[in-house]
């Protein structure tokens, strides 16, 4: 029981627990089958955007030390 919100019984959080898990569940479940169908659909990245991702984050790395 939340110390805001005293009229709330213990057993809902369990249950919102239950549901928030299933909602990141469902998120990562439709971007997982929208990448198979990019792939299927040979949507990929090509070696330029690849090398531009690493060295972006190489860059920033670099800053950081």
């Amino acid at each position: 029981m939340s110390i805001l919100e005293p009229h709330r019984t213990t057993s809902i959080l369990p249950t919102e627990a239950s549901d928030k898990h299933v909602q990141l569940k469902d998120w990562q479940i439709k971007e997982t089958l929208k990448a198979v169908k990019e792939a299927d659909n040979g949507d990929f990245a090509s070696e330029k955007e690849i090398s531009s991702f690493f060295n972006k984050w190489k860059e920033n790395t670099q800053k950081n030390f």
